[in-house]
């Protein structure tokens, strides 16, 4: 019997999908174990000539090719029927793992048969720098970005931007760059204002770290310099976790364990190994995680009415109701390129997100929290085509505020039908006691 079938979801994945199925022959555990099988969800890119090579180079992996985009839930369900494993793994296609990445999951499942889910520890794939510049009468920063490096050649984009942030006297950044490939990088930083005076390479870099670093160019406003990565700049990098598993708060917002908000920016957590045991999480993120297929079978596949987010979520909120577990191992890791498919808050991602939050809180929580929630979403939705209406360079995003609240009218009557198909097979007080773990805060702090 196959242990596993590992499904890939590919979309446009032209530039990341080799090195994914690349890092899952190289897996330690039986070859004849386990099967790889990747959906095309209608990319319009190379991908289908890559993946018929590829496929046609070993006999492990499956194709399958859908004639329309069916969004993470659809596309993972074909996966999910033609899958012969015990246990099904859904993987990203913009994720590396590590070689004992099967082989953890699995062992953490076969601890107990009531675990649905095993989720991965989920590093950015970049290892990243940190350097400090002295803030010596610049300019404020406009924008800091990559402009070379092997991860450009992943994005649809000639640049990668990233994080800076002021720091009493000092500007912090955090440089990403490709640990395996990268020999050096050049860093490009936009300034709001002109540069006040020549030469300023001597003032923002220590002499402790001038030697390798060196002057690419600087004109007007714009500063960039190149790294050197030798070893000694390597030893200094540190890895970021994006995902430790999944909480949700009150209003049905969820959020990764492993990132932070600061400075008004969306930071990841350093890897000081702060999760290094085998724990019950709330959720799994979908990027990388395992199922049990027995459970799935009994329980449905992934709801395909969220397109994309927050099913991961809500198939493990239904696990739960049902009297199952979920579980992270964080032996069981895997280096994601995010965001690849969809750029962040861009109207595509504030229609699903916002989407998927409201059809999680309609069936996976009390109807009067949902009710109070959707009053909320309305509200915000009218202000936010007020805003669009006076900024019309904010028009694209604020719209799709409100055609969430018309999509929601429009489909209530099938929804109800379907919250009650749903839910009318587990205890009824399930929904409110999970609830009730919320409020009090269980899984935050658990």
């Amino acid at each position: 019997m196959i242990d596993a079938s590992i499904i890939i979801l590919n979309y446009f994945g032209e530039k990341v999908i080799e090195k994914n199925v690349n890092s899952l022959l190289n897996l330690n555990y039986p070859k004849n174990k386990y099967e790889i099988i990747i959906v095309d969800n209608a990319s319009k890119d190379k991908s289908e000539q890559i993946l018929k090579k590829l496929a046609h180079r070993y006999s492990q992996i499956k194709l399958i090719f859908s004639p329309k985009n069916l969004g993470f839930a659809g596309g993972n369900n074909l996966g999910i029927k033609e899958a012969k494993g015990k246990y099904v793994v859904l993987l990203n296609n913009d994720c590396v793992v590590d070689k004992n990445w099967l082989e953890n999951l699995i062992k953490t499942a076969e601890k107990d048969e009531k675990i649905f889910a095993v989720g991965s520890k989920i590093y950015l794939y970049p290892r990243y720098l940190y350097l400090e510049l002295k803030n010596d009468n610049l300019p404020t920063i406009k924008n800091t970005s990559l402009i070379k490096s092997n991860l450009i050649n992943f994005t649809r984009d000639k640049k990668i931007d990233f994080n800076f942030y002021n720091l009493e006297n000092k500007i912090i950044l955090e440089i990403p760059f490709d640990f395996f490939i990268d020999k050096d990088i050049i860093v490009e930083i936009l300034f709001n204002d002109d540069l006040n005076k020549k030469n300023i390479f001597n003032n923002i870099f220590s002499k402790a770290i001038q030697k390798y670093i060196k002057l690419s160019y600087e004109e007007k406003n714009i500063f960039s310099f190149k790294i050197n990565l030798n070893k000694e700049i390597k030893k200094r990098s540190f890895l970021k976790i994006q995902n430790f598993g999944n909480l949700l708060f009150q209003d049905g917002y969820g959020r990764d364990i492993g990132a932070i908000v600061r400075y008004n920016q969306q930071f990841y957590e350093n890897e000081v190994r702060q999760y290094n045991k085998v724990v019950e999480r709330y959720a799994a993120c979908g990027a990388a995680v395992l199922y049990r297929k027995s459970i799935l079978d009994k329980i449905g596949y992934l709801d395909d009415s969220f397109f994309m987010y927050y099913e991961d979520v809500d198939i493990c909120e239904r696990a739960r109701f049902y009297g199952y577990k979920t579980y992270y191992n964080p032996y069981a890791y895997v280096y994601h390129l995010h965001a690849l498919s969809s750029k962040e808050w861009s109207p595509f991602f504030i229609f699903h997100t916002e989407k998927g939050r409201l059809l999680n809180l309609f069936y996976n929580f009390p109807l009067r929290i949902f009710f109070y929630e959707f009053l909320k979403f309305f509200i915000k939705s009218i202000g936010y085509i007020i805003r669009g209406i006076k900024n019309r360079k904010e028009w694209d995003n604020n719209i799709q505020y409100f055609k969430i609240y018309f999509d929601f009218i429009v489909n209530f009557p099938y929804l109800i039908k379907k919250r009650l198909k749903r839910n009318k097979l587990f205890n009824k007080n399930a929904i409110e006691k999970n609830y009730k773990k919320i409020q009090e805060g269980y899984w935050y702090f658990n």
